[in-house]
């Protein structure tokens, strides 16, 4: 009955029914998985940067200092400065111009990827001194640290650079897919019933938060065999339907690929409310100690270029 209400209350006063963002993005296409392609290939390519950057360390390039490590020091020290740009216009105006935020996000990123490779190829991967041993164990802090709290984003923000996701906007794809689901399978009960239990399972509040990283730890292979089970039995149920009904091929294949369009919603959406807390909790936290290293970090890089 609640997601009947919430569900009801999704749909705007002018008569159009709301639709989740995940479920338009799907619908769309898959631009949201090519942009987490980008950025894997993005990463691996910068990794491959570095790594024959240090095998070759002894190579032509880095023999003597040349006009190429004065331009890859000066490169980097202004990436390192604009990585700063992002947190003070999220403060400034994050408010007022979203769609720049996030791409200053996803500038902060590119950057963040950017600065230390240039920094490392400057130094020839060499750490001569106490000064740049300093300097490049803060960065690279910083640049793991990055990492990091991407990874904590991606479960608490919709997309690359999207909105932060809250419990209410999880609620309602929920409560989309739940009714969605009834209308195309609410013949069978023993699958309802499943995602009912699975449902009071994943929500119930955690006794610490230990018992919250374990239950969190082991939620992907939890949904994954749940996720196998409802769909032998959505397909079993359908199947059956089918042929009480007299449904053609097309038909069937029709309604068994919206079934499984929202059950995927309604597994995401459960699955991502069980962690929201958590995770939220988790990157604040991240936060606050991500900032001051990144504050060290470009005052370390001050210090280097004045020679103090």
């Amino acid at each position: 009955m609640a997601d009947r209400v919430a569900y009801s209350k999704s749909v705007a006063g002018n008569g159009d029914v709301f639709v989740p963002d995940a479920l338009r993005q799907h619908e769309r296409g898959r631009g949201l998985s090519q942009s987490r392609l980008l950025a894997m290939l993005g990463y691996i390519a910068a990794a491959y940067v570095v790594f024959m950057g240090w095998i070759n360390r002894d190579g032509v390039f880095f023999g003597s200092v040349t006009a190429p490590h004065y331009v890859l020091g000066v490169l980097g020290g202004a990436l390192m400065l604009a990585l700063l740009y992002y947190p003070v216009w999220k403060v400034i105006g994050g408010g007022r111009w979203k769609n720049a935020l996030k791409w200053w996000f996803r500038a902060h990123v590119v950057f963040g990827v950017l600065a230390p490779a240039s920094i490392l190829y400057h130094a020839n991967f060499q750490l001569s001194s106490a000064e740049s041993q300093v300097s490049v164990a803060l960065m690279v802090l910083v640049a793991l640290s990055g990492l990091l709290g991407r990874l904590i984003y991606s479960k608490t923000h919709s997309g690359i650079s999207g909105d932060e996701t809250t419990v209410e906007s999880l609620g309602r794809d929920k409560a989309y897919a739940k009714y969605k689901l009834a209308t195309v399978c609410g013949f069978a009960p023993r699958f309802r019933n499943g995602l009912q239990a699975y449902e009071i399972a994943a929500l119930s509040p955690a006794s610490s938060f230990f018992d919250a990283l374990c239950r969190l730890s082991s939620f992907g292979i939890w949904t994954t065999w749940h996720e196998a089970v409802y769909r032998r039995q959505l397909s079993e149920a359908l199947e059956y339907e089918a042929h009480r009904m007299k449904w053609s091929d097309m038909q069937l294949r029709s309604v068994r690929s919206d079934a499984n369009k929202y059950l995927n919603l309604y597994l995401s959406s459960v699955r991502k409310m069980g962690g929201l807390s958590f995770y939220g909790n988790l990157f604040s936290l991240w936060h606050a100690l991500h900032l001051p290293l990144l504050l060290m970090m470009v005052a370390a890089g001050m210090l280097h270029v004045l020679g103090l």
